[in-house]
This record gives structure tokens, C-alpha cells and sequence, in this order.
């Protein structure tokens, strides 16, 4: 069978494993967009801001033949965004950008653990780039919204 992108599947990994190891430690994890958003802490894989525009951008990718001729097969190079998010209802901003680090922190080892997340075709992943914004919430309450790139690397 044909993969067109790793994309996909990567996506359903992260998913995965994050509410199978974030979920018991009290992380909220969302494929896109959480469908209510409260206070706590949530890892929102494909979204850069939940309660921004939507749709959003999810992944973007690149693909090249391995060698001089197709029978290596094409190597894909993906970004998937994602955002860690912390929103508290006090006004303690070092407590929500510790926690939204936190979570990255516990994605990463996951990564770290394994760097290609058990998927067939990928050669790796890691964190590309991070961008925290952080701040108080129009609802009340502070927040801190760290928005990463994940960069994976696939032979398909």
C-alpha cells in the first residue's frame, strides 16, 4: 500500500500516546480543536491557538525522491504544530509558563524515549521551533500558550 504522508499517522500517534502518559497527570490532549475549553492544562496536537480563527494550519510538508531513482522510495520531511496551553484563574504567570513547559517537557520525553514513536517510515522527530505567548486571559485568570513545531524526518 501506498502512503502518501506520514502526516497522518503521526498525528494519530501523538494523540495516542499523549492521553495514554499526559492524560493521568491532568493534561487536557485534543486532536485540533478542544470542543470546550476551561482552565487547566491542555496539549492540543494540530492547533496553534484553539480559541483563534479557525481552521487552522495543522501540518505542512515536503517530499523528494531518496535517490537518483525511485526505487528508494521518497523521503518526506513534516511540521506539525501543536500548543501546550496553561490558564489559571489566578494571576501567577510564572505558574502557567512553568506548566505550559512542563507539558512540552513530557511530549519530548516521550520523543526522546523512542524518536520515531514506534511509525513505521519515520527516521525521527523533534522539536523543531517554540513560540510562547503568555499573558492575561480575556476571560479572567492568566495563561501561557507555548505553540511548537514538531519536524519529522520519513523514508516512505
Amino acid at each position: 500500500m501506498i502512503i502518501p504522508s506520514i502526516v497522518p499517522a503521526t498525528i494519530d500517534k501523538l494523540v495516542a500516546l499523549s492521553l495514554a502518559t499526559l492524560g493521568p497527570l491532568g493534561v487536557n490532549v485534543s486532536d485540533s480543536d478542544p470542543i470546550a475549553m476551561d482552565v487547566g492544562d491542555w496539549l492540543c496536537i494540530g492547533v496553534e491557538d484553539p480559541e483563534g480563527p479557525t481552521p487552522h494550519h495543522t501540518a505542512d510538508s515536503s517530499q523528494e525522491w531518496s535517490g537518483a531513482t525511485r526505487a528508494l522510495g521518497l523521503d518526506e520531511t513534516a511540521f506539525i504544530t501543536c500548543s501546550a496551553i496553561a490558564w489559571s484563574g489566578d494571576d501567577d504567570v510564572k505558574t502557567v509558563r512553568d506548566r505550559a513547559y512542563a507539558i512540552l517537557a513530557g511530549l519530548t520525553a516521550l520523543i526522546r524515549e523512542d524518536p520515531r514513536l514506534g511509525i513505521p517510515g519515520v527516521v525521527r522527530i523533534v522539536v523543531a521551533s517554540t513560540d510562547l505567548t503568555q499573558g492575561v486571559a480575556a476571560e479572567g485568570g492568566t495563561f501561557a500558550r507555548l505553540v511548537f513545531r514538531l519536524a519529522v524526518k520519513a523514508r516512505l
